[in-house]
């Protein structure tokens, strides 16, 4: 019995090892992080402004504390897609060459 050709991976072709995949979840991977980037650039402007208003002893706008926290929950959701992303999954296939069994040495 002749050895099986490999399957494709899931994600990826057999003649590049899956590396199309990796390159689509990698880039997926930057687009999360740059979303997060620009929610978390936004958040310190946010902190900025009430940091103003309260060394002034003002009360910051309560619009600006809601808006801060949906940005983080935003984030939040982020974080949790890009750990999803972070994950590799990666299966291993061995094929025995007809004739070998148990206990029996490559010559």
């Amino acid at each position: 019995q002749a050895p099986q050709a490999p399957r494709p991976l899931p994600g990826g072709s057999v003649g590049n090892g899956g590396w199309d995949g990796e390159a689509r979840m990698a880039q997926a991977a930057a687009e999360l992080l740059a979303q997060m980037e620009t929610l978390n650039e936004r958040v310190k402007v946010i902190q900025g402004i009430r940091a103003d208003h309260q060394s002034k002893g003002n009360l910051p706008p309560q619009a600006l504390a809601a808006e801060e926290a949906g940005l983080n929950q935003q984030i939040a959701v982020l974080q949790a897609q890009l750990q999803q992303h972070s994950r590799r999954q990666v299966r291993v296939e061995v094929v025995v060459p007809a004739g070998l069994g148990p206990g029996m040495l490559l010559g």
